[in-house]
């Protein structure tokens, strides 16, 4: 191995300084309880720093030393799965190299006791924790990652330091498109009906201030209660059924509808199947719209509209607050992929 990258390590101070072994390792452990004279002492830290010593990762986790590596928690494999998580995930891990932070990628499995492999994670020298999940239930890991005197932000829910996506503003804009377009009579795909406040439905309070929230969900929301979406299991063959299924119901319901937002673009792959069969042209005759910007909705048959994300501003936003301990709400705007 070249001498510009070999380790320096605590043998080879010894012998640089003259002295023992068990000196150096006593010096750099930060222990006093000795009586080594502090000429002695300053020599050694003085050729530790010369020769480039680093501790060890173990040494560092020892010591409470802080070992420059972040966790990158998912709350599932399914989550993993999205497009946009394993966008995250590379660029997070691409900018946290270049701050000189090791990035530790893990999965929660399903059944397995959370708060344990958190402090599992600690236990391994983890600093910081970027947390991402779609649901509440885990807000109480963040107290076990402070507890511990280390930090975290979050990602797809609110939490004390959170970093969120405007979906409801992006579905608000894209609403007051169909309605600009003339496509006043158009209907939100949903998973089920106590998704009515979700961040797409929520959308709806917007585009009509005036009317009342139960109103307008009645009018323009179509969701199965038997289909209940559960963000922990991404079920893409499970998303497409549902999504032909209730746009047969919506078209037995009121044939003359003129555009479509789905709840996400698997969602909308199902619609278009069954809009098709119903020898409706998608985007020709109906609008269709969906959320997440997958190759789906890039390069499926036709193409359509849907909502991204700006993955620069959110990995930027994660590592800017990711080692503080001040509360954080910061909510990036979505991209809007307009192909209609």
């Amino acid at each position: 191995m070249s001498d510009e990258f070999k380790k320096v390590t605590i043998y080879d101070i010894a012998q640089a300084a003259g002295v023992a072994y068990s000196t150096v390792s006593t010096v750099l452990s930060g222990n006093r309880k000795n009586y080594l004279s502090e000429k002695t002492r300053s020599r050694i830290l003085a050729l530790a720093e010369e020769m480039n010593y680093i501790p060890s990762h173990a040494n560092r986790i020892l010591k409470g030393i802080k070992t420059n590596t972040a966790a990158i928690v998912i709350s599932s494999p399914a989550m993993a799965e999205q497009e946009h998580i394993r966008s995250i995930i590379l660029r997070l891990t691409e900018k946290l190299r270049i701050h000189e932070y090791a990035a530790y990628v893990s999965y929660f499995l399903p059944d397995c006791d959370r708060s344990h492999e958190i402090r599992k994670l600690i236990q391994r020298g983890c600093d910081a924790f970027y947390f991402a999940s779609s649901i509440q239930e885990y807000s109480h890991l963040c107290d076990e990652i402070t507890g511990h005197g280390k930090t975290y932000v979050t990602y797809g829910y609110a939490s004390p330091r959170s970093i969120t996506v405007d979906i409801t503003g992006g579905v608000t804009e894209i609403l007051k498109s169909f309605i600009g377009s003339g496509r006043n009579n158009f209907r939100m795909i949903m998973p089920a009906h106590d998704m009515n406040e979700n961040d797409r439905a929520a959308a709806l309070r917007t585009v009509f201030p005036d009317r009342p929230f139960e109103e307008v969900h009645r009018r323009y929301v179509v969701s199965d209660d038997s289909r209940p979406y559960n963000p922990e299991k991404y079920d893409t063959a499970l998303y497409f059924e549902t999504g032909y299924k209730l746009t047969q119901k919506a078209l037995t319901d009121d044939p003359g509808i003129q555009a479509f937002f789905y709840f996400s673009d698997h969602y909308a792959a199902g619609g278009i199947r069954a809009l098709s069969e119903a020898g409706i042209k998608p985007i020709k005759d109906v609008l269709i719209a969906g959320v997440n910007n997958t190759q789906i909705s890039q390069f499926g048959n036709p193409p359509f509209t849907s909502i991204g994300y700006d993955i620069e501003a959110v990995v930027d936003a994660v590592v800017d607050n990711l080692f503080g301990n001040e509360p954080v709400s910061i909510n990036t705007r979505p991209v809007i992929y307009w192909r209609q």
